[in-house]
């Protein structure tokens, strides 16, 4: 085993504070013991600021009485060593007694008082509590109230996009806060269920309405293509114009007509044919089947409106609770 410090010196003794190795040039004795240098310096200024032992007096206190004997200072070489205030070393200074200052044993009274109850104080009446109020929400005038408040919004939801051709976010607020209302004074407070049931009313009636009006715009649509149809065909006799249809679709008269050359009576009819058969497919009409145009008519503002509507169903819900 060769020394911490030294690896070529071997080591003679353990450090008895950090188990280092440590050869006789670094062994340092304190109270018997072998320590590193580390260990010794740092034992070293622990035991200076250690406080002086104290020593009481050995006069006798008089009879019945102990008195308080300040302590003495002790007569210390200057170069003897401080007592180590290390755990695990012994303690070399004099002893301490600890200083009584009450009555003598033989001072004692026979009988010791008993002790005194402890006065409570007198406890408050207890103040009742107000009752809480749990809202019903399994009463079936919940499940009543809000599907006719959503009703009631479809209906006025359908009339005027219908009528109008546009929506509004008033109106999807007016919705919401309607069905919230009813349906917290049907459940007769709030609750996580009456604002489930509020939710979902609305969402239904939104989009059982927009359901509605796009029926209405495909079913318009068909019905302007299919006159515009009929209206084209009305001047074919036989899928040919006669020269009378002719010249009433070209708005000339049938002098005028007849003063044209036969080429070019017969190219106007042509051009006119045609021009008779594409004008039912020239017109705006709904592309691909009921669901997509339905799907279409969807968009962003529509979500906004939907947002709105539930948010507002929702806080009405929650202000009833």
């Amino acid at each position: 085993m060769q020394c911490a410090q030294h690896p070529a010196v071997a080591a003679t003794a353990v450090c008895s504070r950090c188990d280092r190795p440590v050869c006789p040039e670094c062994k340092q004795e304190r109270n018997g013991k072998a320590f590193c240098p580390s260990c010794a310096e740092h034992l070293d200024r622990r035991a200076q600021a250690a406080p002086r032992p104290l020593v009481a007096r050995s006069a006798p206190p008089p009879t019945g009485e102990v008195a308080v004997v300040p302590p003495a200072t002790p007569t210390v070489a200057p170069d003897a060593p401080r007592p180590a205030a290390v755990a695990g070393d012994l303690y070399e200074g004099p002893a301490i007694r600890d200083v009584y200052t009450g009555p003598l044993p033989d001072q004692l009274p026979d009988e010791l008082p008993p002790p005194e109850e402890p006065t409570l104080a007198p406890l408050e009446p207890e103040v009742p509590l107000p009752p809480v109020t749990v809202a019903d929400t399994t009463s079936p005038q919940l499940f009543l109230y809000a599907p006719a408040a959503g009703v009631l919004g479809g209906a006025v939801w359908y009339g005027i996009a219908v009528a109008s051709g546009y929506k509004s976010g008033w109106l999807a607020i007016l919705i919401g806060t309607l069905v919230g209302i009813a349906a917290a004074w049907g459940a007769g407070g709030g609750g996580q269920i009456v604002t489930l049931v509020a939710l979902l009313t609305t969402a239904s009636t939104l989009g059982l309405g927009d359901y509605l009006i796009a029926q209405h715009n495909y079913g318009r649509i068909e019905a302007e293509a299919t006159a515009t149809w009929a209206a084209s065909l009305k001047f074919l006799d036989d899928g040919r114009l006669s020269d009378a249809e002719l010249a009433t679709y070209l708005k000339m008269s049938p002098s005028s007509l007849a003063s044209m050359s036969t080429d070019e009576i017969a190219s106007a009819r042509r051009a006119a044919t045609e021009k008779l058969r594409r004008a039912a497919t020239e017109i705006d009409q709904p592309k691909g089947t009921f669901n997509d145009f339905w799907a279409s008519m969807i968009d962003l503002k529509d979500m906004i409106f939907y947002a709105i509507a539930l948010l507002t169903a929702g806080r009405m819900t929650l202000e009833k609770a």
